[in-house]
């Protein structure tokens, strides 16, 4: 999130620093208070505004990116805005998603914060969740950049939304999916590409060549994690005992 202070946001506007302070005391006007801050303020407090589109006056943050592309000479990328979806919309895997990623991050950041080498932090993190969720594609950069998502977006950037536009034709044809999840839903634990040959022998034993090629292993991943719960994952690949213990 990006702030300016009090005399950056009058020029913007027009306005007196003073009549700017006013607005943030009296709560018109978003902003976050610094102690000992430069710049002045009531009782030593300086004011951070911060720059959000959800929030700021349209025209105002408008001027302000104006500006911002003049002194760098180039536009400099606009914060994305928050993604508003209620619990009660999303659907139960969404909620999965969800709920799996926010886990994630806070044990993420807590497993950081024991060491003082964040880097070493990071590969040792990502092994464990590896080899807890061997089916899904997992990267140190993918947890910083769902870290990043709910910081400025809120928990439902946390969702896949990939191939979920109303226009968007499916990589993965239900059909096919349905018969790779029978493969793949297995204690057998057969990896996804193994599953993936079994899906095709099955299409061609069936004369249903016309939903050949397959999409590849990387969309077959990003379809598992997408569709099928993580608890159903463990359960139907791993046993009852997995789900207990």
């Amino acid at each position: 999130m990006e702030y300016i202070s009090v005399p950056e946001y009058s020029k913007l506007t027009g306005k007196t620093d003073r009549y700017v302070r006013q607005q943030i005391v009296q709560g018109k006007l978003k902003a976050v208070g610094m102690a000992g801050g430069l710049g002045g303020g009531n009782g030593g407090i300086s004011y951070r505004i911060p720059v959000d589109p959800n929030t700021m006056d349209p025209k105002i943050y408008r001027k302000y990116r104006r500006e911002q592309e003049k002194k760098f000479g180039f536009m400099v990328p606009a914060p994305k805005p928050r993604i508003e979806i209620s619990w009660e919309d999303m659907t139960e895997t969404e909620r999965w998603e969800v709920a799996f990623w926010k886990k994630t991050i806070e044990e993420w950041r807590a497993f950081r914060e024991q060491d003082c080498c964040k880097g070493e932090a990071d590969k040792v993190f990502l092994k464990k969740l590896q080899e807890q969720y061997p089916e899904m594609q997992l990267s140190v950069r993918m947890i910083q950049r769902k870290d990043q998502a709910w910081r400025e977006q809120g928990e439902a950037a946390l969702i896949d939304r990939r191939g979920k536009h109303k226009n968007h034709k499916k990589a993965i044809p239900d059909e096919v999916f349905a018969v790779f999840t029978s493969f793949y839903l297995d204690e057998s634990k057969r990896s996804v590409r193994k599953c993936m040959e079994l899906t095709e022998s099955w299409l061609r034993h069936e004369h249903k060549e016309d939903m050949l090629p397959l999409a590849s292993p990387q969309t077959f991943t990003r379809e598992i994690l997408r569709s099928i719960p993580p608890g159903a994952v463990v359960l139907c690949r791993k046993g009852l005992k997995a789900c207990t213990v």
